[in-house]
């Protein structure tokens, strides 16, 4: 509130850069030596002494906070850390702009560039409502990159997504479902993501970005997330996915990473993996589970879809617009940019 009553923009200044993260560093280490080289050269030796001893902790730990915050991107502009503003390093949406909310979404099929075969591979794309209008070009949505479930068509998801974004369980997403019949392997992710960012408006930092499904040939979302913690923040799917052993986190990636781990009551096997998830699960590895009564098919797609895409919901930031692309006038949701 004080810094917009003094007209500074604080989504403007950003807290990200390696020229700020030095500059901290460089009035910290200044403000430290400054300690002894003053401690009997101060007119009033008290306050001197405890003044510069505490304006030197205090830019230590700004320093310290600073080089954390770039290595995550916690908080990338000072509007994100005051709470004037929630985002990724692009303006938010202007009051009342943005994507609308509700509406069925649009399935479309796609191919992309598989550098693991060579080959073109097939990919289902749902687009949220309000994709296609030209007024919102310039917005930016956050995006699931679903691996297995045979087809949008065939789990049912579109409608869920439908029914979640309307409801504001979810904010409007891009969800890309590449096929996985032949040629996957852990490079498959890279590939559609890049695709992605190519063909799709999506957005492009790792908070609006998550894998989720049941997993399919040898990819469950649970281990590939691990495996790729600086490029998905979050990640839902089965506690197991056919020989893939349940995912360790012992050593943990560098960045806080969301996972849910799903399992039927029924179903032994999975309940004993997500127990084994659980007791390596440690920070900065954040684990929620849920286990379905035993008379719902785990298997079903409607069954568990739901609570995963509920989950995401939770998880996902909202779109966002690139600055000065919001046409004066346009409406839609505004659940917020992240």
């Amino acid at each position: 509130m004080f810094l917009c009553v003094l007209g500074f923009n604080a989504s403007g200044f950003r807290l990200n850069t390696i020229w700020f993260v030095l500059g901290a560093v460089i009035v910290a280490a200044m403000l430290v030596v400054l300690v002894p080289m003053a401690w009997n050269r101060w007119r009033h030796r008290r306050l001197g002494r405890t003044t510069s001893v505490v304006f030197a902790v205090l830019a230590t730990v700004l320093a310290s906070g600073a080089a954390i915050n770039r290595l995550g991107s916690f908080y990338p502009t000072l509007g994100t850390l005051v709470g004037t503003a929630v985002d990724n390093g692009t303006d938010p949406p202007p009051a009342g702009g943005g994507p609308a909310r509700s509406g069925p979404g649009t399935r479309v099929r796609l191919s992309m560039h598989d550098t693991s075969t060579g080959r073109e591979r097939p990919v289902e794309v749902y687009l949220p409502t309000g994709y296609d209008d030209p007024t919102l070009a310039g917005v930016r949505y956050p995006a699931v990159e679903w691996l297995g479930g045979g087809g949008l068509d065939a789990t049912g998801l579109p409608g869920l997504l439908d029914d979640a974004i309307t409801a504001q369980r979810m904010p409007p997403t891009v969800v890309v479902m590449p096929d996985m019949i032949s040629g996957n392997d852990d490079t498959l992710t890279d590939d559609v993501r890049t695709w992605a960012l190519g063909a799709l408006r999506v957005r492009a930092d790792r908070a609006g970005w998550a894998l989720a499904g049941p997993g399919a040939a040898g990819l469950c979302p649970l281990d590939v997330a691990l495996r790729h913690a600086r490029t998905y923040a979050a990640a839902a799917g089965t506690a197991t996915c056919g020989a893939t052993a349940p995912p360790v986190a012992a050593s943990g990636p560098p960045q806080p990473l969301a996972l849910l781990a799903i399992a039927g009551a029924d179903q032994s096997g999975r309940v004993a993996a997500l127990s084994r998830i659980q007791a390596a699960a440690a920070p900065p590895v954040q684990l929620s589970t849920y286990v379905f009564p035993a008379e719902v098919p785990a298997d079903g797609p409607r069954a568990r879809l739901p609570a995963m895409l509920d989950w995401l919901g939770r998880q996902l930031p909202g779109p966002v617009v690139l600055p000065g692309q919001l046409p004066a006038g346009s409406t839609g949701g505004d659940r917020g940019a992240a």
